[in-house]
This record gives structure tokens, sequence and C-alpha cells, in this order.
């Protein structure tokens, strides 16, 4: 048997371009995204020099055909074997959680810091009790 040395080479690079780090904190100042043409933050980079702001990312880049209902549209999940779900397949699979506020079963719409989250009747009641208690501009 003969013997191998190891490859100097390095392996390929898988996966995205990490954003670049923002300076002294700050934010990143717009670029211009090589798919619009616009203005934008940076949500993705198609290349070190090529960057994508988020609608053409959802647009062009993150779309796949749906693992369960075929339509090719934005990946909102996977499931276990890594097929793309779309959102309203989503919505429909998606497990129902109890509410942190009403303690019923449901679909959750709004997450606390806690982790655990309010059913829509209980967000939209919130809401429309903040809204009441607003001060109406004159």
């Amino acid at each position: 048997m003969a013997e191998t040395t190891p490859s100097t080479v390095p392996p390929p690079r898988r996966g995205t371009f990490k954003r670049k780090r923002r300076q002294n904190g700050l934010a990143q100042a717009p670029r211009k995204c090589c798919f619009c043409g616009e203005r934008r933050d940076v949500h993705y980079w198609k290349s070190p020099t090529e960057p994508v702001c988020i609608i053409c990312y959802q647009k062009r880049i993150n779309v796949e055909p749906c693992s369960k209902c075929g339509d090719i549209r934005t990946v909102r999940q996977r499931d276990e074997y890594g097929g793309a779900i779309c959102h309203k397949c989503y919505q429909q699979i998606r497990p129902d959680e109890v509410c942190a506020v009403c303690k019923t079963p449901g679909k959750i719409v709004k997450r606390f810091l806690n982790g655990k989250g309010e059913c829509n009747r209980c967000y939209q009641r919130k809401r429309r009790r903040m809204q009441k208690a607003a001060p109406k501009p004159s």
C-alpha cells in the first residue's frame, strides 16, 4: 500500500458567505443589491462582492418547490428529510400549543422572551385594548 500525504488544498467552501462584521457596533451601510439595484440592507451575500437584499433573497434565492403541495414558493421550514415546506402548508401542519394567557390549545401567533406564546384571540384582544387606551391625535 502506498502512503498518501495529507492534502494542502483547503476544502471547498460551503454555504453562504458570512456577512461582514459591523464596525464600532454601528449598522452596516445599505449597499446596492445585485438583483434589483436598490440600496438596501444586506441580508445575504451571493459572493464576496454581490450583496442581496431581503426582498430579492425571498423572491429569488430562498425559493423551492414545496414538498407538500408542489408549488414553487418561499421556504418557510424544512421537513425531517430536508424537503422545503411553504408558509401555507406550514400553517396546516404546525402543532397546536397552549396559550400562556388563556391556557387553551391553539396556534401561537406571538412569542414572549421566555419562549411561551399567546394565541391570536388573546393577541388581538390586547391590541384593541392598547388602541383604545392610546391618545387620539388632535
